[in-house]
């Protein structure tokens, strides 16, 4: 699932594609963490739009801090 959203959408919630799109990333947020409280030491998620050639470290270190801050310096 590609998620992104533009800081000026979140002006308009009253749209249901931004309502959608913020409630769709709740629900991935709650189901990694989900795994994670259930002790999994791990949980796959894909950074998507990665240049060949480059690595995705930066963009999956921003994901981890925007998906579990409290985990993301372990």
């Amino acid at each position: 699932m590609r998620f992104s959203i533009n800081i000026p959408n979140f002006g308009d919630f009253a749209d249901p594609r931004t309502v959608a799109r913020v409630a769709g990333f709740c629900r991935i947020v709650r189901r990694l963490n989900d795994h994670l409280d259930a002790d999994a030491d791990h949980v796959g998620v894909q950074v998507i739009g990665v240049e060949p050639g480059r690595t995705a470290m930066p963009q999956w270190r921003r994901l981890a801090e925007a998906l579990a801050p409290e985990r993301a310096a372990v």
